[in-house]
């Protein structure tokens, strides 16, 4: 099998062949999907939080502009963008959902608006799409919230899921470690991506929206807080952690070859990684099945279990 030499990388399809060549060639080269997933729960509420926020945060919109969300304001952006995602899911669990966003959504106000834990303003695109070209290999992604400021430019990631959420003491450590291969791919690459766009100074941060504020302070977290965490190269919050020049680049080297390994990579085999959060038959979900969904097509693992 030869890399298509159209192919277009994006943070989690270097991901996951960290993770195991053998899944990037299921999901990034035949793609193939599984057909349920849109379908889950967790999904779709997902899907309906980023689009709430993404209005809120919309460059032009009257909140953009100064505009403090009130609470009769909120419920109809909510009913216009939330509720034609959440319909979708049987009575029950459409109810559950939008009872969880309804409560969470508070928290996000009193952090952003109230705490200025991110800045509420200054937006400059919502799901902006991005590409840039490194080394020769062309790279596509999207920021959940790109803001522009006098030092610099932010990146905001949103985080839905309930999952142990990252500081960002250890997203520096899965982003830079000192031998093995990163395993936290998406911050260092919205970074590189904002120095292809011109921005000298970015920030690149990751918001768990859903896991509740901070009752006292905390480290550099203020009570009111949400979770969170942040690589600061030039620029950010000041619970981030700050990239040398060093360290970006020994991120860029690592990367360099693990695409030049993907480029000659002719087999890619069964290497599941032993990492914690690798989405490979290593690892295991609750029901303890293996989180990587193509076990069963390895031969390879086959033949180990006889």
């Amino acid at each position: 099998m030869h890399l298509p030499e159209d192919f277009v990388f994006s943070a989690s399809s270097i991901k996951n062949y960290i993770d195991c060549p053998r899944r990037f060639y299921f999901l990034n080269i035949l793609k193939i999907r599984n057909p349920l997933l849109e379908q889950q729960s967790w999904f779709k509420t997902g899907n309906a939080f980023h689009k709430l926020l993404e209005e809120l945060h919309r460059p032009g919109s009257i909140w953009e502009k100064g505009k403090l969300p009130e609470e009769h304001e909120l419920e109809t952006l909510f009913n216009q963008h939330c509720l034609p995602i959440l319909n979708e899911l049987d009575f029950f669990k459409r109810h559950q959902e939008i009872e969880s966003i309804k409560q969470t959504l508070p928290d996000y106000l009193t952090a952003v608006y109230n705490n200025y834990q991110l800045p509420p303003r200054g937006t400059i695109g919502v799901e902006k799409s991005f590409n840039f070209t490194f080394s020769g290999f062309k790279f596509r992604g999207r920021f959940d919230r790109l803001i522009q400021q006098e030092d610099g430019a932010l990146v905001v990631d949103y985080k839905t899921s309930k999952s142990s959420p990252a500081n960002s003491e250890k997203a520096f450590a899965k982003a830079f470690p000192e031998t093995d291969n990163p395993v936290e791919i998406q911050l260092p690459l919205y970074l590189l991506a904002c120095r292809a766009m011109g921005f000298k100074k970015a920030s690149a941060i990751l918001l768990y929206v859903r896991q509740g504020l901070y009752k006292k302070r905390y480290r550099q977290m203020s009570a009111g807080f949400l979770r969170s965490a942040a690589l600061n190269a030039g620029c950010g919050p000041e619970y981030g952690i700050d990239i040398s020049e060093n360290d970006f680049s020994r991120f860029t080297d690592k990367i360099l070859q693990i695409l030049n390994e993907i480029k000659t990579d002719r087999c890619f085999l069964c290497r599941p990684s032993n990492d914690s959060d690798a989405m490979s038959c290593l690892n295991f979900d609750r029901d303890r099945k293996p989180k990587c969904e193509f076990y069963t097509f390895c031969q390879e693992n086959l033949e180990k279990q006889k």
